[in-house]
């Protein structure tokens, strides 16, 4: 091909909208099977690689996800991720730096609260959700969008997690199933106020945790990936 050839046709190329899920392991894609337990789902399998055949090629969905993140605190017993560097958990110090290396971000999808139930935390579901207020407000006040906007945001609950008795996961504590509900439900209230669309996971058919009671399983990624895609749409179309 020419080289004005070339350049016509790039230019008449548009550049892709960029969808940034911003979360944790669940995000990571990481694997609730207990065979090979800690494991990572396939790259095809994982709900942000399914987001992101659904949504086309006119979107460029950025996975963002990092084992033991949370809202908005450092984790000094999170040692095995991120090399032992505890404020490398920390969902609002990595947020904006991270947001600004791709912009512009069109969507930010936000996806975090399930560490901050780990019983050290000692955090009340109205507290996580007001550590996820914190990025909200972040967001909005940013540039990180087109034109030099905020980027519009998408909420994900944490997901309804199972008491398993896995001896890997016992930092989640004995009355995780309950708080991990009662959190879904702060989340669906800070949506509300925020005037955000919002996925639940707890109410959501098919997104069920799998055999270690916290990460997703393949047809639970895909149930959340086809959601997640309905969602980003009503928001690109909401004002």
């Amino acid at each position: 091909m020419p080289p004005k050839a070339k350049r016509a046709r790039a230019e008449a190329t548009p550049e892709p909208r960029v969808i940034v899920c911003y979360g944790d392991s669940n995000t990571f894609g990481a694997s609730g099977l207990l065979a090979g337990w800690p494991s990572r789902l396939p790259h095809a399998s994982r709900w942000t690689t399914i987001l992101q055949s659904r949504l086309g090629d006119e979107f460029l969905v950025t996975p963002e996800g990092l084992n033991g993140r949370t809202t908005c605190m450092d984790d000094e017993h999170c040692w095995s991720c991120c090399d032992g560097a505890p404020g490398g958990m920390n969902g609002r110090k990595c947020l904006l730096p991270i947001l600004h290396s791709h912009k512009p971000v069109e969507v930010v999808v936000i996806a975090l609260g399930c560490n901050d139930l780990k019983t050290y935390f000692a955090l009340e579901p109205s507290q996580i959700a007001s550590g996820c207020q914190l990025l909200i407000n972040d967001i909005k006040k940013s540039t990180a969008g087109p034109d030099g906007q905020p980027p519009k945001i998408l909420l994900i609950t944490p997901p309804h997690v199972k008491d398993t008795s896995h001896p890997k996961l016992t930092a989640f504590g004995p009355k995780r199933e309950r708080r991990s509900l009662e959190t879904a439900a702060a989340y669906e209230a800070l949506a509300k106020d925020e005037g955000l669309r919002v996925v639940n996971l707890t109410t959501l058919r098919g997104a069920a945790v799998s055999e270690d009671g916290l990460h997703f399983d393949e047809v639970a990624s895909k149930a959340i990936g086809a959601a997640v895609e309905t969602a980003v749409r009503q928001v690109l179309s909401d004002p």
